[in-house]
């Protein structure tokens, strides 16, 4: 080995480490914000139907939460709502893209939730 050669290894180390660093940071990065999405998708869909099973209900009600919750966030676009109301159950829907670190992929989120109607028993 050369003199002048000392301190080769660590820069070519140093030159292929980083690199993989940064990848793996950056694919942390692209799960988490896919992970926030998920998150924001569900509470959007659990407010939705509670308001769909509250006893004075509707579909109408399960849509119009699931909108004024999701004008306050930016996490996901090109969302889809869908509420249904049966007799004993009320079901929300909620259907979007989520954020991504990648142009030109967005990653799509479903997730629902699903709650008894409130009765009044005596």
């Amino acid at each position: 080995m050369l003199a002048n050669e000392r301190g080769l290894i660590a820069s070519v180390t140093a030159a292929v480490a980083f690199p993989c660093v940064l990848l793996f940071l950056w694919l942390m990065m692209t799960f988490a914000m896919y992970g926030y999405g998920r998150s924001a998708a569900v509470n959007v869909a659990g407010a939705a139907a509670s308001a769909g099973a509250a006893q004075d209900g509707s579909v109408a009600a399960c849509k119009k939460a699931a909108e004024a919750l999701l004008a306050n966030t930016d996490v996901l676009s090109q969302v889809s709502i869908s509420c249904t109301r049966t007799a004993t159950t009320a079901t929300a829907s909620v259907t979007g893209l989520t954020l991504s670190l990648v142009p030109g992929w967005s990653p799509r989120v479903t997730q629902s939730a699903s709650m008894p109607v409130e009765r009044v028993t005596r």
